[in-house]
């Protein structure tokens, strides 16, 4: 497990609470995870997402995002997450980050991103 900074090389020993942009990413083998500021979740999900009113948060309260190696992929996903019966939040398009995604809201009311980012590509 490692901490980054944002773009920065994993650093053995060294903790990065914050990075410029208001996150932490921290890397478990091929799993990135990165944690926002409350404060910062929610003005990104009221300016991307505007359809989904804010709530009070809640101790339960996590955002998924699934990262795929292509535009197709995210289509696929989400198509299957539609057939499912899901509510699509954002359909997929071109991200500000020269990406790819869409989001969609779980029966639990749980937000996932499924994105495609040609900057993150996953080996099989």
């Amino acid at each position: 497990m490692s901490f980054r900074s944002c773009g920065s090389p994993p650093t053995v020993g060294k903790q990065y609470p914050v990075c410029e942009d208001r996150r932490i990413k921290m890397e478990i083998n091929i799993v990135w995870i990165i944690i926002l500021l409350l404060s910062f979740i929610l003005q990104f999900y009221h300016m991307v997402l505007k359809n989904i009113p804010l709530q009070p948060p809640s101790n339960t309260e996590v955002t998924i995002g699934h990262n795929v190696n292509s535009k197709k992929e995210v289509d696929a996903v989400i198509k299957q997450a539609k057939e499912a019966g899901v509510k699509i939040v954002k359909s997929a398009e071109d991200t500000f980050w020269d990406g790819y995604g869409g989001y969609f809201q779980d029966p639990d009311g749980h937000l996932w991103e499924v994105a495609w980012n040609p900057q993150m590509i996953i080996e099989d």
